[in-house]
């Protein structure tokens, strides 16, 4: 049958807590940088494809597009390829390569860069105080080139603040930085989401329910809620109140679903599939001996 939209974190985990059992684990992206073999990148990426749609996933949360260039960070690290633009950029190409052949759904993130703080979003609200010159050549030169090599059907949007082109709201819900700089600046034409609307980033200043629909206000198509309590009612019904009073239209979420679903549709996931058995992807020979020699070249003396 069809299968269901999952996503997948490859750098830090799933959106929930499963029990993988043996799957073999890969290193985290600044690791794959510390191989000096962008294929390996790429290799990774069809490895990791493979083992999470034997389980289901179709959608992943990665790759990390953020130049680390704040040593302190405690929230990227080794999250990111690199502390070098031109690195990240290579890197994340190949991942996203490996990826899309493998009809892997990619997500870039955290848009428009979260490399440059020592505030972790998960907590707390980073103020990422950078100019605009610096971060179209810094920070979002991995979006520009990925978007032109058609590399991104989605992109993840920072719980951050940015000065320089919104002072007011948080990237997530700033109409400026969504629709002004992605969508019409770079001219994202992908599916737009949100990071974890529960993150104290987010939450704490405008309140996970109204966030949500204001970051949909926004232009963001889809809402990473990983609630599962009140607050999706309470979603629900601020949505509908933002449509009450037209801050939202139907066209306007109809929109984002043509967009959700059209990304879908490209990468098959309407076909008829037959998943291959996790017990014997987990065992292939072939994804054993490149997780070891992976772990081998990432290790820098």
């Amino acid at each position: 049958g069809i299968p269901l939209h999952y996503s997948f974190d490859q750098e830090g985990g799933t959106s929930a807590d499963y029990n993988f059992g043996n799957v073999n684990l890969f290193t985290k992206p600044m690791g794959l940088r510390a191989t000096n073999d962008k294929n390996m990148s790429y290799q990774v990426a069809k490895a990791v494809s493979r083992q999470a749609k034997a389980v289901g996933f179709n959608w992943m949360h990665s790759p990390v597009l953020d130049i680390n260039n704040d040593p302190e960070n405690p929230e990227i690290y080794t999250r990111a390829y690199s502390d070098r633009t031109e690195d990240v950029i290579q890197y994340a190409a190949e991942t996203c390569r490996g990826l899309k052949e493998s009809k892997m759904l990619a997500t870039g993130k955290h848009f428009p860069g979260r490399g440059c703080s020592s505030v972790d979003a998960h907590f707390s609200l980073p103020v990422i105080d950078v100019d605009k010159e610096t971060m179209m050549k810094r920070e979002l030169a991995p979006y520009r080139e990925l978007i032109r090599q058609d590399l991104l059907p989605s992109i993840m949007i920072a719980h951050s603040i940015y000065p320089a082109y919104d002072s007011e709201h948080v990237a997530t819900v700033s109409k400026k930085i969504i629709t002004g700089l992605l969508r019409e600046e770079l001219g994202f034409r992908g599916v737009i989401t949100t990071d974890s609307m529960t993150m104290g980033g987010i939450a704490v200043k405008y309140g996970v329910a109204n966030a949500c629909a204001m970051a949909l206000e926004a232009g963001a198509d889809l809402i990473l809620m990983k609630a599962e309590n009140q607050l999706v009612e309470e979603t629900i019904d601020k949505i509908k109140e933002f449509l009450a009073e037209g801050r939202l239209t139907m066209e306007m979420l109809e929109e984002k679903v043509y967009r959700v679903l059209s990304a879908k549709y490209d990468y098959g996931m309407f076909e008829e599939t037959t998943l291959e058995s996790p017990e014997d992807v987990n065992k292939d020979k072939g994804i054993k001996r490149l997780s070891e020699l992976v772990a081998r070249r990432s290790v820098l003396i």
